[in-house]
């Protein structure tokens, strides 16, 4: 961090409830100053506190499930936690790329060609997936867990169906059928 506060570019880091903050005086958790905080209520310092080398302002706001979400940003404003959000989709939208279904990086293409086609091609299967997820679900919806969220995401579970569909092609092909009626919707 003390890097980017040296060359004066932007950020917003989520940090851990439990690391400590010095405010000039003592040193706290953020889970002590930010203890008062009820479910979606919103609180900016007004002065900058310390981590380890840096001086930065502290955004916080508790969650649904009653979390509490703290972060180390360069800009002191409520926008911090929308833009926070959009960041979370953007890394959600990579895992699934990279990890949680289409394993991008095990096809170690680099030439900028083929990856700008690959990744068209892996653009459309996953709005496909999460099209046919958002379907399923809307037939069947699965239970919650504890924590109160589904088992699986809605594109894991559109994947999910579509590799079926694809692997019994022959004895069920109603299925893939109907799965390819959202690719003429994108």
């Amino acid at each position: 961090m003390s890097y980017l506060v040296q060359k004066s570019i932007p950020f917003c880091i989520r940090i851990r409830e439990y690391d400590y903050l010095y405010d000039g005086q003592r040193s706290l958790s953020p889970k002590v100053v930010f203890s008062n905080l009820q479910v979606g209520e919103i609180q900016i310092l007004s002065k900058p506190r310390r981590l380890p080398g840096i001086w930065e302002f502290l955004v916080a706001t508790r969650l649904v499930d009653g979390k509490l979400l703290v972060l180390i940003t360069s800009r002191q404003t409520k926008q911090i936690l929308v833009d926070y959000a959009q960041r979370w989709q953007i890394e959600t939208l990579f895992g699934c790329l990279k990890c949680r279904g289409f394993n991008l990086e095990a096809t170690h293409i680099y030439r900028r060609y083929c990856l700008s086609k690959i990744l068209a091609l892996l653009t459309i299967a996953l709005i496909w997936s999460l099209h046919t997820g958002q379907w399923q679900h809307s037939l069947q919806k699965l239970p919650l867990k504890k924590h109160g969220r589904p088992p699986i995401s809605l594109f894991r579970q559109g994947l999910d169906f579509l590799r079926r569909a694809l692997f019994d092609l022959d004895a069920q092909p109603q299925l893939f059928r109907q799965s390819l009626n959202f690719l003429s919707c994108t």
